[in-house]
């Protein structure tokens, strides 16, 4: 088994985190106005 050492930028993992998220919820609120307005439609 080969010895693989991993090392994690903390500062860079939390920075990338957080855009994820906040691309993540910005794409669910664009699409919210969009489900409501096609459920009233039904």
């Amino acid at each position: 088994m080969p010895d693989t050492i991993l090392q994690v930028n903390q500062e860079m993992l939390e920075t990338k985190l957080d855009k994820l998220v906040s691309e993540k919820v910005e794409q669910m609120l664009n699409a919210m106005p969009t489900i409501c307005v096609n459920m009233e439609m039904q």
